[in-house]
C-alpha cells in the first residue's frame, strides 16, 4: 500500500507472501539449500500472486500487477544480515561486514531470479512511478504506516524509546520525501 498498490494488490500480495513464507519455513526445516529455497519461494509467491490477482480481477477488483508481485516476495529480503553488515562497516569490522553483505546480496539475487521468472512468464511490466496524491487522508495514513514501520524496525534492534521515536519520525520524513 505504501508503494501505491490498491486493495486487490494488497490482498493478493498478503495471501501469496503468507503462503510463500509457509513453504519457506517447511523447506528450511528440511535443511534444503537456502539459496534454492529462496529462489523457489520467490517463484511460488510470485505465481500465487498472479493467480490471486487474476481471481480478484474476476471478482471485479482490478489489481495492477507490477508492485504487488514484488510485495509478495518481500519476506525473502534478508534485512538483518544487510543491516548488520552496514553496522559492521561503521565499526570498521570489514571482514565480518563483507561476509554478511555477500550473504545478504546472494539471497537477494536468488529472490530476484525467482521473481524475474514470474515477470518473464506472466508478462508483467515493472511498476511505473505513482502519480502524486493530493488526498489528505492517504497522506496521513501513509505517514502513520511509515512511522509504525520505522518504529518496528528500531524495536528489533533493542533501541531505547527515544531512538525508536526518532527512527519513526525519520522513516516518515524519508518515505514521504521518496513518495512525493
Amino acid at each position: 500500500w505504501l508503494n501505491g498498490g490498491n486493495l486487490a494488490e494488497l490482498l493478493a500480495a498478503f495471501l501469496a507472501g503468507g503462503l510463500g513464507q509457509s513453504l519457506r519455513l517447511a523447506l528450511l526445516r528440511r535443511h534444503i539449500n537456502q539459496y534454492a529455497v529462496t529462489a523457489l519461494c520467490a517463484l511460488v509467491a510470485g505465481a500465487l500472486y498472479a493467480i490471486a490477482a487474476s481471481l480478484l480481477a474476476l471478482a471485479g477488483l482490478a489489481p495492477g500487477h507490477g508492485i504487488g508481485v514484488i510485495a509478495a516476495g518481500l519476506f525473502l529480503i534478508p534485512g538483518f544480515p544487510l543491516v548488520a553488515g552496514l553496522l559492521d562497516l561503521l565499526q570498521h569490522q570489514t571482514t565480518a561486514a563483507l561476509a554478511r553483505l555477500a550473504y545478504g546480496g546472494t539471497l537477494v539475487l536468488a529472490a530476484a531470479f525467482g521473481l524475474g521468472l514470474v515477470f518473464a512468464v506472466m508478462g508483467f511490466a515493472p511498476p511505473s512511478a505513482m502519480p502524486p496524491s493530493q488526498d489528505a487522508l492517504r497522506f496521513i495514513l501513509r505517514a502513520v504506516a511509515s512511522f509504525a514501520g520505522g518504529c518496528g524496525f528500531a524495536v528489533l534492534y533493542n533501541s531505547g524509546w527515544r531512538t525508536v521515536l526518532a527512527v519513526g519520525v525519520l522513516a516518515t520524513i524519508g518515505n514521504e520525501l521518496r513518495l512525493g
